[in-house]
């Protein structure tokens, strides 16, 4: 009995072909999507998202290949008129045997909003009672989880309204201030495991530590605290040096943005919490700069470089649409954080040789060169006549003056080689 039910759930080949990686152009409508449905700043605000198919495959292939258990998954839907077919491929191994867990889903236009129809697990139907059952279990463990968890939770049902209409899936969101913000934090916190979140209070008490001796100070340089934060994590560096520096970049990233250390810890994990210190960290004199640097060092630590890209670029799109302007500064932080994350956990040599060298730290100019300021502040109108898109050869030159700067500094020139790990 056992034999065929793993036939008829499991195939040998995949009922999805995986896709190629994403190009830059690719990359940038991910950005574009992201940013034209993000909220208006400070505002609650309703959105009317539309997406066809193609767009949907976008989003949803980019989502699966940032998920570490994902990895090698596709999926493809296909909308026509007011239904939508899903098929996903899921690649499984045991021993030298590979194979695929194919799931397909059918939706439809139902009492007014899309629902689910069918689902089937290889060739295996899902009895409809399944069904609901296992979507009620999965929406109750993810509000019982951590608070990042409950957090990407509440965002989820920020979702009010699921339609399928005219070959396309809308959907009507309702934005918070700050919900943007919230996604980059969170999706960052919610890969947090027990372990790491016990370390994630070590390194922030001993941001407490190092900033009790600063009292009177309301504003400090990161180079201030990063030389004895790294030294704190090479002296814990026995077996897994890239660890300890994810856990000082998320804490730092909870420094930075003034967010509460509960926020990254789950119920399992039981210890007295400290509170983060009230000062402000900077890079030549802007607290921007910093938050920009940290959380993008800390996104790409924990995630992937290719997440932490796509929400840095697209906050800088939205912000010249509805905020503060789109920013080259901000920019610039965001990619030198980036390249500093991927350092920090590429693997054991290279996650010691960053703790080595961070402890040398003495200018600011050692981490980011030192930015241009001719070109923040741009509205989107602003943006369009200087630079036409982010895809024009002006924008590209300008963008490739910014990384050659950075990859110019020591930092990031001598760190040792990014070989893929095994």
């Amino acid at each position: 009995m056992l034999t065929v039910l793993v036939v008829a759930i499991f195939d040998t080949q995949p009922s999805v072909e995986s896709l190629a990686p994403f190009d830059t152009a690719e990359i940038r409508e991910i950005e574009q999507i992201i940013a034209d449905n993000s909220p208006a700043y400070g505002q609650q605000s309703e959105s009317d998202l539309s997406l066809d198919s193609d767009s949907l495959n976008l989003l949803t292939n980019f989502a699966l290949q940032q998920i570490q258990t994902l990895k090698g998954s596709a999926i493809r839907f296909t909308i026509d008129e007011d239904t939508a077919n899903t098929r996903l491929a899921i690649p499984q191994s045991l021993g030298p045997v590979d194979f695929y867990l194919n799931i397909r889903a059918r939706f439809a236009q139902q009492d007014g909003r899309a629902q689910l129809q069918s689902l089937h697990f290889g060739q295996l139907p899902v009895p409809l009672i399944v069904q609901r059952s296992v979507e009620k279990l999965a929406g109750f463990r993810l509000q019982a989880a951590s608070p990042a968890s409950q957090e990407l939770a509440s965002l989820r049902t920020n979702i009010k309204d699921y339609q399928l209409r005219n070959d396309r899936l809308y959907l009507k969101v309702q934005w918070e201030p700050e919900t943007l913000e919230q996604i980059r934090t969170y999706s960052q916190q919610m890969l947090v495991p027990p372990e790491g979140q016990q370390r994630i209070v070590e390194y922030v008490r001993q941001i407490n530590l190092i900033t009790s001796s600063l009292e009177g100070q309301r504003r400090i340089s990161l180079v201030t605290l990063l030389p004895e934060l790294f030294a704190f994590a090479a002296q814990r560096s026995h077996d897994d040096a890239a660890q300890e520096n994810r856990a000082l970049l998320q804490a730092m990233s909870l420094f930075v943005t003034d967010t509460p250390l509960t926020q990254a810890l789950s119920s399992s994990v039981s210890v007295e919490t400290p509170t983060l210190p009230a000062i402000r960290t900077s890079l030549y004199r802007r607290e921007d700069l910093s938050q920009h640097f940290i959380n993008s060092a800390a996104m790409a630590a924990s995630t992937n470089p290719d997440v932490a890209e796509v929400l840095a670029n697209s906050k800088e799109v939205y912000d010249a649409r509805l905020r503060s302007g789109f920013s080259f500064s901000d920019l610039a932080a965001n990619l030198a954080g980036v390249r500093l994350g991927e350092i920090a956990v590429h693997n054991q040599d290279s996650a010691l040789w960053l703790q080595s060298y961070m402890q040398t730290l003495t200018e600011e100019s050692q981490l980011l060169p030192r930015p241009r300021t001719d070109a923040d502040g741009l509205s989107e109108s602003d943006f369009a006549e200087s630079f036409i898109d982010r895809n024009s050869p002006v924008y590209q030159q300008r963008l490739q003056e910014i990384e050659t700067m950075i990859d110019a500094l020591p930092l990031y020139q001598e760190a040792p080689e990014r070989q893929p790990q095994e």
